[in-house]
């Protein structure tokens, strides 16, 4: 069973984390800005220094190098057990639709 978070993410600082986590490499701040579609940058500082704060994620280089972020394994293992979560709700629901298969067709078909 999933760790039980016990601090509170607000939406888009959650979706940071998963993009920064997302395919394991370091992310710059252009980077998170052209991911979450955002032109902000304050805010996205902001958060970025939230989840530092958590340990959720880690920055590496300076400015002459370059800044990078990179999710920790703890903010890796906060965004598997969403995604677990998410797997199992989502099935569970699914499961519990007594036409499931219509419906997804129904909705393949409308794609």
């Amino acid at each position: 069973m999933p760790a039980l978070l016990l601090e509170v993410l607000a939406g888009p600082d959650n979706a940071l984390l998963h993009i920064i986590c997302m395919h394991g490499r370091p992310k710059t701040i252009r980077d998170l800005l052209h991911l979450t579609n955002r032109q902000d940058m304050p805010n996205i500082q902001y958060g970025l220094r939230k989840l530092i704060n958590l340990g959720y994620v880690s920055k590496s280089g300076s400015g002459r190098t370059g800044v990078y972020y990179v999710g920790t394994a703890r903010g890796h293992k906060i965004c598997r057990d969403y995604a677990d979560l998410r797997k199992k709700l989502l099935l569970k629901s699914f499961a519990a639709s007594p036409d499931h298969r219509k419906a997804a067709r129904q909705a393949t078909e409308q794609l």
